[in-house]
């Protein structure tokens, strides 16, 4: 289309590419060849055009280096399989969606001058999470928008109880501040904020990277001009996000990747409802994104590689039944490097790669057959409530003192479900002189129920009764009193309503319970999940 048929331009190439997620050096080196390529094939069919010494520079430069003249190939990957059967990783992609969403909620805060108060308040409930050491919610705490240390596991983690954390944005200490005007102090106090504030109202251009001495000495300038020459107002205040949009983007945004991962539905069905979770998110974060960066040239959702890519996911459905089996973790992903890396040798030699393999995969056969050949193998350690049970989702209580304690104070509490879908128990695990027991955690019957229109629904709770769960000779029962009724189900959180306010001047808090697949317990204490 542009080498050869001509139809496109510079600006056509750059930008298909760039919606397949190839970087700018990359695009820039396929251009080059590109113009190589088309002026030799122009010198031979239209030589006139050209003086003798051009012709024979670069004819003699062909011949010297013929690749430069080549049309340029494209990666030999390319040529696998089709192009829609090689959408973005979808790890990697959520990764880095949930993380410019954070970002943007605490750039929205600085503006607001609450961005070291936001993060404070968010530590709280992310440490309490972080107590926990649960496999499937590992939160933790951040320093700045860098969130050193975070990976795919603990942004999702994050996104999993985002409606519960950023829920404190409604305390009056986070609330934002109004529309701002033209400050009426003298411009050696403004801050960057006014100073930007004063060309935004007079459409002064000025970088979206401008630092507060810039910003200032570009006012300066302006107003020691002539008041003749000054630029006039002629727009109103920027329009203030707010912080119910502020929640309507984190509740979509978590709705979003639920419809992406869970496995409820899968093929046209769910890249339907997929798809549909994803035009609603880009349209609130498009429009989000015009109030705070009103100088932004293309939509965010065509600036950044990540949410471009969220249309192409859904496409994903249709071939491979499930996004979530696109996974590209352990040593199908980069956990590969992690087992390649001892076995690289210091050189780079000829066939390197292929040796490489070949080494890592004759090691892997042989710990394969030692374990199949050992009597004493290595075996895996189940955990004592069933071999369906992992230890790692769950926390272990010492006494029913320390539960009582964590509830009081508003914390959150990892518990297992017994039962099915229909009829269920929840409760913590308390492990004391060899014994454990299940204490139940029940939930209201619709009382005292409070339903947050961008999050969970609260319920009053209430400890119930105790099951031991290793009576007969220490021996383990795998359901609840016997009752096959009652088998392990799953696993939940149970998180705390940290918004006092709403409990009237009653003692305690409310909770809502959110199972490992994000379902949430509803009014009617029935697993539901969002739009």
């Amino acid at each position: 289309m542009f080498a050869v048929l001509h139809k496109w331009t510079e600006a056509d190439v750059k930008r298909y590419l760039g919606r397949l997620c190839i970087n700018e050096a990359t695009v820039t080196m396929f251009v080059d060849s590109c113009r190589q390529f088309v002026l030799l094939k122009d010198i031979a069919d239209n030589s006139e055009e050209y003086t003798a010494e051009e012709i024979e520079e670069i004819e003699m430069d062909a011949s010297e280096n013929p690749s430069k003249y080549d049309k340029p190939k494209p990666p030999a990957m390319w040529f696998l399989s089709e192009t829609p059967q090689k959408p973005e990783g979808i790890m990697h992609m959520s990764m880095g969606i949930q993380k410019a969403i954070f970002k943007f909620i605490i750039h929205w805060a600085a503006e607001n001058k609450n961005g070291a108060a936001l993060q404070r308040r968010l530590a709280v409930g992310l440490c309490a999470l972080q107590d926990l050491k649960v496999s499937y919610c590992p939160c933790r705490p951040y320093k700045d928008d860098k969130f050193g240390g975070f990976n795919a596991e603990s942004y999702r983690a994050m996104t999993m109880v985002s409606t519960q954390l950023y829920r404190c944005l409604l305390e009056t200490p986070l609330l934002p501040s109004p529309a701002r005007g033209d400050n009426p102090k003298p411009q050696k106090e403004w801050t960057k904020e006014d100073n930007i504030n004063w060309m935004y109202l007079r459409s002064v251009k000025h970088s979206t990277k401008i630092t507060a001495p810039e910003a200032r000495a570009q006012v300066r300038t302006l107003l020691e001009l002539p008041q003749i020459a000054q630029p006039p107002v002629d727009k109103s205040p920027k329009e203030p996000v707010t912080t119910e949009e502020i929640r309507q983007l984190v509740f979509w945004m978590q709705n979003m990747f639920r419809a992406i991962f869970c496995t409820d539905l899968c093929e046209s069905s769910a890249k339907n409802r997929a798809t549909a979770s994803v035009m609603r998110f880009l349209s609130h974060i498009e429009s989000l994104d015009l109030k705070m960066n009103p100088g932004r040239e293309k939509p965010i959702w065509i600036a950044k590689y990540n949410f471009l890519g969220l249309l192409r996911i859904c496409e994903s459905f249709d071939l491979f039944r499930h996004a979530r089996n696109l996974y590209e973790g352990g040593v199908i992903g980069e956990g590969i490097v992690k087992q390649l890396r001892p076995l690289t040798a210091s050189g780079v030699h000829q066939k390197w790669a292929t040796n490489l393999l070949l080494k890592y995969y004759r090691q892997l056969t042989l710990d394969m057959l030692i374990a199949a050949t050992e009597e004493n193998g290595i075996r895996r350690k189940y955990c004592p409530l069933g071999a369906n049970v992992e230890s790692c989702k769950f926390k272990r209580y010492t006494n029913l003192e320390s539960v009582a304690t964590s509830m009081e104070r508003g914390q959150p509490l990892p518990v297992l479900l017994y039962g099915s879908k229909s009829e269920w128990k929840a409760g913590v695990i308390i492990v004391s002189r060899k014994q454990w027991h299940f204490h139940q955690v029940s939930f209201g019957n619709g009382t005292s129920v409070l339903d947050d229109k961008y999050g969970l629904t609260y319920h009053s709770v209430e400890s119930g009764n105790t099951v031991v769960l290793n009576v007969d000779n220490d021996e383990f029962t795998t359901c609840l009193d016997n009752d096959p009724a009652f088998p392990f189900w799953d696993y939940g959180l149970v998180l705390p309503d940290t918004l006092r306010a709403n409990m009237e001047g009653q003692p305690g808090y409310r909770y809502a319970m959110i199972r490992s697949n994000w379902q949430y317990l509803d009014r009617t204490c029935a697993w539901n999940h969002f739009e």
